[in-house]
C-alpha cells in the first residue's frame, strides 16, 4: 500500500513541475578559446532589428503560444559575448578608429512544438556583422542552428545550455574569422 501512495505522490509530483511556466531564459555563453591573436582599433556597435523579442515560442494544440524572454536584452548578451570575444582575440575598441563595425542580431528564435508525450524544438541565431573602412564595406552573416526532440515537456534549462552553445559557436566562427579580421586591420 505504501508502494502505490508513494508512486502517486511521485506522479503528481511529476504533473505539477510539468505544468510549471518558466517565463525567463538566462544565457551564460562563454568567451572562445582564442589560439592566434589578432591586433587592431575597431568601432563597434550592437543593435536587435528582431521585430518581435521573445526567445522561445512554445506551441501546444489548442492554446496561445507561450513566449518565454531571456532575463537580459540579446543585445546586452550579444554585445558582452562579442566584446570579450574580441578583446580576448586582441582587439581594442576605439571610438576614433577607421574601422567601424555594426552587429545586427537579425534572427533569433526556438520554435517548440509541444505534444502530450513529447516535444520538438528548432532554434537558429543569426547576427549581421558590416564593417566599413575608409570606402569599403564587407558584410557576413554568423548563424547557428539546432533542432532537438525529447519526452515529456521542454526544459527551460535544456533550451538555455543550447542556445548558450549556438553562441559560443557563433562567436568562436566570428573571431576566427580570416576574411573579417584581415578587413578590420588586425595584425
Amino acid at each position: 500500500m505504501n508502494k502505490r501512495l508513494l508512486l502517486g505522490m511521485v506522479f503528481l509530483t511529476g504533473l505539477s513541475a510539468c505544468s510549471h511556466k518558466p517565463t525567463k531564459l538566462a544565457l551564460y555563453p562563454e568567451t572562445p578559446v582564442i589560439n592566434q591573436k589578432a591586433y587592431a582599433d575597431l568601432q563597434i556597435g550592437f543593435e536587435d532589428t528582431r521585430y518581435q523579442q521573445h526567445l522561445i515560442q512554445v506551441h501546444r494544440s489548442n492554446s496561445a503560444p507561450q513566449l518565454i524572454e531571456a532575463n537580459v536584452a540579446p543585445v546586452e548578451v550579444i554585445r558582452s559575448l562579442i566584446s570579450r570575444s574580441l578583446k580576448a582575440k586582441g582587439i581594442s575598441f576605439s571610438p576614433t578608429s577607421k574601422a567601424r563595425a555594426k552587429v545586427e542580431i537579425s534572427n533569433w528564435r526556438t520554435k517548440v512544438e509541444q505534444g502530450t508525450v513529447d516535444y520538438q524544438a528548432n532554434t537558429i541565431i543569426e547576427l549581421k556583422i558590416t564593417v566599413r573602412k575608409e570606402n569599403k564595406t564587407l558584410t557576413k552573416i554568423f548563424k547557428g542552428d539546432a533542432k532537438k526532440r525529447g519526452p515529456f515537456s521542454m526544459s527551460v534549462a535544456n533550451m538555455e545550455l543550447e542556445q548558450s552553445q549556438l553562441l559560443n559557436k557563433i562567436a568562436n566562427d566570428i573571431v576566427n574569422d580570416q576574411q573579417l579580421m584581415q578587413f578590420i586591420g588586425a595584425k
